[in-house]
C-alpha cells in the first residue's frame, strides 16, 4: 500500500450492475482481499461462494456474471494483458470460468475497475459503457441480434471514439446457446463454459470500454526494466520464436508426432492430413498478418483471410484460427481443408459461439452419421460426413444462429446425445458437461487427471501437462527436478496439483502462461513472485503464491460441492479407456483404475476427504473458515 493509498496495480474499485434495478454501485477493494485473492479466480470464486444462492439456474436473474483482472492486467509487463469472465455455467451447472487476453482486460483496470459484476435482467436489451471511473447502461436494442463484429462497429461509431474496446456477445449468446461465447475485439475469445449465454440471458449485449489512466505500480522504474528483460528473453527463446513465426497452430505438428493429436471425434490420436491444417501451411497460405497483445514480444496472433472459392469471406478482423480450433474442426472431424476451419474459425466469432465445443459436437454428430443414429433428414439435408468441410462450415452457421439442428447441437454434446440417445450417449465426450480440449489425455496421463478434477470440467488450461515434465528442473523451487513420462500414472497427482496452483496465480494475477508461466516461459517461479512483488508493493514468497492458487482452487472446489458434485463427477469420458490404435502413442489408454489411483492420491495431497470435500484442517489452512461454516449448514461436513 502506497502512502497516498494507493493499492498498487490495482485500480481499487469493484463497479456493481443491477439490470434489473437499472441501479449502479461501487465497492472498493482493500489490501486484504487483493493479497489474500489477487484477483481472476480468486475475486470471482469469493464473490459468488458468498453472494450466490445454492441451486441457482444460470439463467436466474440472481445469477452472477463477473468480470475480473489482476494486478498485472493493464501494465507495461509482457503478458499482463487477460480478463476472466466468471459465473455458474449454463453448460456444465457448476463453476464456469473463462479468460482472453488483447485489450479489453487492459482497457478496463485503467478505466478504474479490477471487477464489474453483473446481476440482474434488463426488460430490453442494453450494454455497459465504462470510462474514467464512470460506468453507463445505454439502450442496445438497435444491436439486438447483430453478429459480434457489427455490434462493435456500431458502438464504437455511437460513441465516435475509435479507442473504444469492446466485448461482445453474438447471435449465439442472444439465443442462449449454450456453448456461447463472449468475444472482445472481434477475435479474443472467452468461450469455454457457455458463460456467453449468461450474458445473453441478462440481455446485455456488450461491455464497452474507454480506459485512458495509467496502472499505478510500486516500483515503476524495476517494473520498467523486467518488462524490458522479458521481451528480450521472449526475442531469443526457441519457443516464443516458434510461436511468433507460427502462433499456436505449431502445435500441430507436433502432435501428431507424439500420437496425440483428437482424431475421429477421439478415435484415434493421429490425422493423415495433418500438414494441410498446421502452422506452417498457415503461413504459407493464408495468413494476412501476425499480431498481439499489447506489449508482448512473443506476438502469437494470426489474422487469416481467404478472399474467394467455397469458404470465403475469411476475414482478418476476426483472427485466426489457434491450434484448439484446428483441432476441434480439423482433425477431430478429420477435415484437411484449411480455408474451411478459417471459415468455421470466423462464423464462430461472429455468433459469439466456443470453437473447441463447436468442433466436439460436430465430431459427436458425424459419428452419430457414420452409425445411423442421425439421418440426412434429421440433419436438415446434410451428409454429415466425416471430412465433409462443407456441411461442418454449415453446421456451424446453424448452431451460431440456433437454427434447425443446430438448436440441438448448441446445447452441448451432453444435452445432445442425452436428447438423441439411441447408444450416442457413449461416444458424446464431455466431463462435467464440457467438451474436451483439442489435446488427446491418453498420451499424457496427467491431462487425464486434470480433465477429471478442473471444476470446470474437460479444459487444458488448469495445469501445464505436456512434455515439459519430461525434462529437468522444471521447478526446483517446488522439488520438480527429476523427469517423469507422460505415459507414467505414478507422480502425476503430485505434478498436476503444483502445476494447477501456478496456473491458477499466473491467471489470478492477469498473466499469460506463454508469457509468465514459469514451466512454459523463460520466467521462474522465484522471477515470477518478484514481478508480482514490483508492481504491487508486496514482499511476495513463492510460498505464498503457492498458497493463493491453492486458495482459489478450494474456493471453486466448493462451490462445485455446494452444488452436489461428487467424487463420481471426476471422471472421464468411456472412450479415453480404449487404447488409442497407433502413433507413438499406441496402446495408451486411461483405465477406471488408473484414474481412481490418481484420483486417491490427489484427494490427499490436496487436503480432502475420499469424496472431494475440502478437510475442516485444509479450509482453516487456508483462511477460508467462513467456508468451514457454510458447509455444516449446508450438511456437508
Amino acid at each position: 500500500m502506497g502512502l497516498d493509498n494507493t493499492l498498487y496495480g490495482y485500480a481499487g474499485k469493484i463497479s456493481r450492475v443491477d439490470l434489473s434495478r437499472l441501479s449502479l454501485e461501487e465497492q472498493n477493494i482493500n489490501e486484504e482481499m487483493a493479497r489474500k485473492y489477487v484477483g481472476g479466480r480468486g475475486f470471482g470464486a469469493k464473490i459468488l461462494f458468498e453472494e450466490m444462492s445454492v441451486g441457482l439456474d444460470p439463467f436466474d436473474p440472481e445469477s452472477l456474471l463477473i468480470f475480473a483482472t489482476g494486478p498485472l492486467t493493464g501494465t507495461v509487463i509482457p503478458g499482463g494483458t487477460r480478463y476472466m469472465v466468471i459465473g455458474k455455467s449454463p453448460l456444465t451447472g457448476c463453476y464456469g470460468e473463462s479468460n482472453a487476453g488483447g485489450s479489453f482486460g487492459p482497457a478496463l483496470k485503467r478505466a478504474g475497475y479490477d471487477c464489474v459484476v453483473v446481476t440482474g435482467k434488463s426488460e430490453k436489451p442494453v450494454y455497459l459503457y465504462i470510462s474514467n471511473g464512470g460506468v453507463e447502461i445505454r439502450d442496445a436494442s438497435h444491436l439486438w441480434g447483430c453478429t459480434v463484429g457489427e455490434a462493435e462497429d456500431a458502438i464504437k461509431a455511437e460513441l465516435d471514439d475509435r479507442r473504444v474496446v469492446v466485448a461482445a456477445i453474438g447471435p449465439g449468446g442472444e439465443r442462449l446457446a449454450r456453448i456461447a461465447a463472449i468475444i472482445s475485439e472481434k477475435a479474443r475469445a472467452a468461450a469455454r463454459t457457455g458463460l456467453g449465454a449468461l450474458m445473453g440471458s441478462k440481455k446485455l449485449k456488450a461491455i464497452a470500454v474507454l480506459g485512458e489512466n495509467q496502472v499505478v505500480v510500486a516500483q515503476e522504474d524495476e517494473v520498467g526494466e523486467i518488462a524490458r528483460r522479458l521481451n528480450r528473453r521472449f526475442s531469443h527463446d526457441p519457443g516464443k520464436v516458434n510461436l511468433r513465426e507460427y502462433g499456436t497452430a505449431a502445435g500441430v505438428a507436433g502432435l501428431q508426432v507424439m500420437g496425440m493429436l483428437p482424431t475421429r471425434n477421439y478415435r484415434e490420436g493421429v490425422f493423415e492430413g495433418y500438414e494441410s491444417i498446421s502452422g506452417e501451411r498457415m503461413t504459407e497460405t493464408i495468413l494476412k498478418t501476425k499480431d498481439g497483445c499489447p506489449g508482448c514480444a512473443i506476438r502469437c496472433w494470426r489474422r487469416v483471410e481467404v478472399k474467394s472459392g467455397p469458404f470465403a469471406p475469411c476475414l482478418p478482423e476476426y483472427g485466426g484460427p489457434e491450434y484448439e480450433t484446428i483441432g476441434a474442426l480439423g482433425s477431430l472431424c478429420l477435415n484437411s481443408n484449411l480455408e474451411s476451419i478459417a471459415r468455421a474459425h470466423n462464423l464462430c466469432n461472429m455468433y459469439g459461439i466456443d470453437t473447441i465445443s463447436t468442433g466436439v459436437v460436430i465430431a459427436w454428430a458425424m459419428e452419430c452419421f457414420e452409425k445411423g443414429i442421425l439421418t440426412v433428414r434429421e440433419l436438415d439435408g446434410l451428409e454429415l460426413n466425416w471430412g465433409n468441410a462443407e456441411a461442418i462450415v454449415a453446421m456451424v452457421e446453424k448452431m451460431g444462429k440456433r437454427e434447425g439442428i443446430g438448436k440441438l447441437l448448441s446445447e452441448g454434446v451432453r444435452r445432445a446425445s442425452r436428447t438423441v440417445g439411441r447408444g450416442s450417449e457413449e461416444f458424446a465426450l464431455h466431463v462435467k458437461g464440457l467438451e474436451p480440449a483439442a489435446l488427446d489425455p491418453r498420451g499424457r496421463k496427467g491431462l487425464g487427471l486434470t480433465y477429471a478434477t478442473s471444476p470446470r470440467g474437460a479444459v487444458h488450461l488448469d495445469a501445464l501437462t505436456g512434455v515439459i515434465f519430461e525434462k529437468r528442473n522444471v521447478a526446483p523451487e517446488l522439488g520438480i527436478t527429476e523427469p517423469v513420462s507422460r505415459f507414467s500414472v505414478d507422480k502425476k497427482p503430485e505434478l498436476i496439483k503444483k502445476s494447477e496452483e501456478v496456473n491458477t496465480f499466473v491467471s489470478a494475477a492477469g498473466g499469460c502462461e506463454f508469457a509468465l508461466h514459469p514451466f512454459m516461459s523463460p520466467v521462474t517461479l522465484t522471477e515470477l513472485a518478484q514481478i508480482v512483488s514490483a508492481v504491487t508493493g508486496w514482499n511476495l514468497s513463492v510460498e505464498e503464491l503457492m498458497t493463493v492458487g491453492e486458495r482459489a482452487n478450494n474456493l471453486a472446489r466448493v462451490l462445485n460441492v455446494r452444488e452436489g458434485l461428487t467424487r463420481d463427477d471426476d471422471v472421464l469420458p468411456l472412450r479415453f479407456s480404449e487404447p488409442l490404435p497407433e502413433g507413438a502413442s499406441e496402446g495408451q489408454a486411461i483405465s477406471a483404475q488408473d484414474l481412481q489411483s490418481m484420483l486417491d492420491q490427489y484427494y490427499r495431497l490436496r487436503g480432502w476427504d475420499e469424496k472431494g470435500i475440502p478437510l475442516k484442517s485444509t479450509l482453516k489452512r487456508l483462511g477460508l473458515d467462513e467456508v468451514i461454516v457454510d458447509l455444516e449448514g449446508c450438511g456437508l461436513m
